[in-house]
């Protein structure tokens, strides 16, 4: 019977639990998931007109995708769907 080295055994991935950044200037909610192990993808702007934020602190994040308290693999990524602070 053949020996499996190590290096071939396959190892789950690592789940984490995704942080809240809903309420946070985008900024700091971008460092929270990356400190957490996401990656995140570009945000969605919640007045439609298709802005990218330039300046992330001066956004704030409505809602996420996944939503916070959830379980994703380490890697996942996240989309935040932002505002600016100075929109209606």
């Amino acid at each position: 019977m053949p020996v499996r080295s190590p290096e071939s055994t396959p190892t789950p991935p690592t789940q984490v639990v995704v942080p809240d950044g809903v309420g946070k200037d985008y900024q700091a909610a971008q460092d929270i998931w990356r400190a957490a192990g996401l990656h995140v993808a570009p945000a969605h702007d919640a007045t439609g007109a298709h802005r990218l934020p330039m300046i992330d602190s001066n956004w704030v994040v409505l809602s996420q995708n996944p939503p916070a308290g959830g379980r994703v693999d380490a890697g996942s990524f996240i989309t935040a769907t932002v505002k600016k602070y100075t929109d209606d």
